[in-house]
């Protein structure tokens, strides 16, 4: 049988999933009852995602065999895909109770507790791995970034630096390391970033070094050599995105059509709520990590981070957003409010104010401005030079398609500018403009202001923000573990000449932006 396993292996391995399935089917006419083969038959299936089919079998084979690990992890892993974590957790404790040193289970395991926020857990099963196997790549990795998240920035290091001693060829972990921000590489490791990028790469590692090398080239004082690779990674992600550029402006006088004076009077949910989200949202690499972390710092607000939720309720508006809102009613709305509070519990049971802090929030923060009448928004604003050129240098995990090309990214600024403008007309007094550069120049006037904004009294320890400790889940997470400091203020002018483009975009744009602060 192992070595049976083996040769499934290597054809799932090879993508010959027809080639693995006839295989196992031939022996299953013999032993239409064994669990093992009908297990490899689901993990095939699960190769051609599948999963109705690969979840039958792992469930026939539990039937047969209600003690099998393997089984009752592959079954977790059905669970996971389908977004049911509690069901995932349950089978993987199962199994972990009979298997106790799987690698994979506890691996697995530290993975569904990260994704529900239990950090704690999370660690100690990628720890687990790692007295079982002090190699395993991927919980060295995950447990770096656990940390990394966490503001421990020295110790997400020493695990990364374990992770290249273990095999140094490995692109995204460079690229990791660089989105540290704060990170300076070693020449040995600046000559590796080279020396991968002169061998070839599949697309997805090749960006992670251009990124990296234009990070290296910045550090070093290299601005021009570094933008000139940028715009060569820009365009290699852009134009591999399975993607179509958003007309923006479009976009935007649609919301304004539909979100009007009458429409808010007419449709408002007034009933009583009791929670008070806040939503921190607009350009990424605006500040918005640096203001959320700040309010977090105050006893009475959560910190919740990046939540996809909202954008989830958007998606799922019968006839698109925003277009599909003109059925709605205030009972649509309460029952919109209803939806965001049960999915937001984990953090309203700690404190009734919470953040929100996903950035693209900003395109339809009027639906839960709509639900919720106690629902706030802070617009986070940075210098458009600068928040453009920041956004343009990251290499987003997901989403934020529109930073890869210039062009799109500046018509996204001024769609995010007109629309931050319109909430505040729409909803006075539940939104307001923070600009980045006025937090870092006078720390303690915005925390009073924000904080008079959300009704609070002013606590101290909204200024000691970087002492604060939470898991952040950004770019801006080794960030924020420091105190305020200027030198990301005016950054673009480093880059002199080479971002004459981006102005003469910028300068075109700001002729149709209502001078408005």
């Amino acid at each position: 049988m192992r070595t049976f396993q083996q040769a499934i292996d290597q054809l799932l391995k090879d993508k010959k999933y027809s080639t693995a399935r006839k295989k196992i089917t031939v022996y299953l006419k013999k032993y239409p009852k064994d669990p093992e083969y009908i297990r490899l038959m689901g993990i095939v299936q699960l190769h051609e995602n599948k999963l109705a089919l690969a979840e039958r079998n792992f469930v026939k084979v539990l039937s047969l065999d209600s003690n099998h690990a393997q089984a009752m992890a592959n079954l977790a892993y059905i669970k996971q895909r389908k977004g049911e974590y509690d069901l995932a957790r349950q089978w993987l404790e199962k199994s972990i109770q009979i298997h106790p040193i799987s690698v994979e289970t506890h691996h697995q395991l530290g993975i569904v507790a990260n994704i529900q926020c239990d950090y704690e857990s999370a660690e100690t099963h990628y720890k687990e791995v790692l007295k079982i196997n002090p190699s395993h790549i991927p919980s060295l990795v995950n447990l770096s970034i656990l940390l990394k998240n966490r503001g421990e920035i020295d110790l997400s290091i020493h695990y990364l630096h374990q992770v290249l001693a273990i095999n140094p060829m490995q692109p995204q972990i460079y690229w990791i390391l660089a989105n540290l921000k704060s990170y300076h590489f070693h020449p040995s490791e600046k000559e590796m970033v080279q020396l991968l990028l002169n061998q070839n790469q599949n697309p997805k590692d090749l960006e992670a070094l251009l990124f990296t090398s234009a990070k290296i080239l910045e550090d070093d004082g290299q601005y021009s050599e570094s933008f000139t690779v940028l715009k060569k990674v820009n365009k290699l992600k852009y134009s591999g995105l399975n993607y179509k550029a958003t007309d923006w402006q479009t976009l935007l006088n649609n919301i304004k059509t539909i979100f009007t004076a009458d429409y808010v009077a007419a449709n408002q949910n007034i009933q009583a709520q009791n929670t008070t989200p806040i939503l921190i949202a607009g350009m990424p690499r605006s500040g918005s990590t640096l203001i959320e972390q700040i309010l977090a710092s105050h006893s009475k607000i959560t910190g919740a981070s990046e939540l996809t939720y909202l954008t989830e309720i958007k998606n799922n508006i019968q006839g698109g957003y925003p277009q599909g809102l003109t059925k709605y009613s205030s009972e649509s709305y309460q029952q919109i409010a209803n939806s965001y509070n049960e999915l937001t519990k984990k953090w309203s049971e700690q404190n009734t104010i919470y953040t929100d802090k996903m950035p693209s929030n900003i395109n339809h923060a009027g639906i839960l401005l709509m639900a919720n009448s106690e629902a706030k928004l802070i617009h986070s604003r940075r210098n458009a030079m600068d928040v453009c050129l920041s956004a343009y240098k990251q290499n987003f995990e997901n989403g934020n398609e529109f930073s890869y090309d210039l062009k799109e990214l500046v018509q996204y600024y001024q769609f995010q500018e007109q629309l931050a403008l319109h909430w505040r007309i729409l909803f006075p007094g539940r939104v307001i403009t923070v600009d980045y550069e006025k937090v870092i120049s006078d720390t303690e006037a915005q925390v009073r202001t924000l904080l008079e904004f959300l009704g609070l009294e002013f606590q101290k320890s909204c200024l000691d923000f970087h002492q604060t400790k939470r898991n952040i889940r950004t770019a801006s997470a080794g960030q924020i573990t420091q105190k305020i400091y200027t030198s990301a203020n005016l950054y673009y002018k480093n880059y002199g000449n080479a971002l004459n483009e981006l102005e003469a975009l910028l300068n075109e744009s700001m002729k149709v932006i209502p001078n408005e602060s």
